[in-house]
């Protein structure tokens, strides 16, 4: 589905939203879970594009949901995986890599959400332009991963949160707390996001804000949540249950 001309919601995947940007080159924005790579790259062919085109994969977090096909769409196309710096680790043989984010003894689930280590070719900063469809800005938002960013199109005012922000059916809610996240972290990042103009909001779970998104996104910024996680926790399987995507 083609959101604004050039971005594109790849649809049919497992796990978080993937995103691709098609200009002279192609870039995609997360992954989603793994063993999504060979259904990515039907799309690409499906919009009249080469597989060999897509040139960057840019993760905005390195949780299993949106970097568990980046190793295998980097082995089939020799595409560069960019991440934020605090999202890496060097592995035994020295390489930089997305650091794993789960670590049990589970049998079923390391086999969900098993994936190879994915080499990490140019390290992300802060205000760092990538240079597509006019200037993709990368804006550090730590909160619920330490290096998780958000990449904000300025041209077309097309905004990327990652998990940032979750749509139920247009109900927003912030992300549940996340080992490896910091709620107070996680309010100044969307308080960055609240300044931005937005017309399109990408978020990873549920459908993008189309039109006059930076209303919302401030609205949402301004309410942070009040009362215990259970609470949250039980809002959220609530909505699931509900029906929402």
């Amino acid at each position: 589905m083609e959101i604004v001309p050039g971005v594109y919601l790849v649809e049919g995947m497992r796990g978080a939203n993937v995103y691709l940007l098609a200009d002279e080159a192609l870039t995609l924005i997360d992954t989603g879970l793994p063993r999504n790579g060979r259904r990515i790259l039907t799309y690409i062919t499906g919009i009249a594009r080469h597989p060999q085109e897509l040139k960057r994969i840019i993760l905005t977090h390195s949780h299993p949901d949106h970097a568990g096909s980046a190793a295998e769409l980097r082995s089939l196309t020799g595409a560069e995986v960019l991440a934020h710096r605090a999202e890496v680790e060097v592995s035994g043989d020295g390489q930089t890599v997305i650091r794993p984010r789960v670590r049990t003894r589970r049998i079923w689930l390391r086999r969900f959400f098993a994936r190879s280590p994915t080499p990490v070719s140019h390290l992300l900063s802060d205000g760092e332009v990538i240079p597509c469809l006019g200037g993709l800005r990368v804006i550090h938002t730590p909160g619920h991963s330490p290096g998780g960013i958000c990449l904000y199109l300025e041209p077309s005012k097309v905004l990327f949160v990652g998990d940032l922000i979750i749509n139920h059916d247009g109900r927003l809610s912030r992300p549940l707390p996340h080992p490896d996240g910091d709620p107070r972290q996680l309010e100044e990042s969307l308080k960055k996001l609240a300044q931005l103009e937005v017309e399109v909001c990408c978020v990873a779970h549920g459908k993008p804000l189309v039109g006059a998104a930076a209303t919302r996104i401030r609205e949402f910024a301004a309410h942070p949540p009040h009362g215990p996680v259970l609470w949250r926790l039980l809002k959220y399987l609530g909505r699931r249950l509900g029906g929402s995507k």
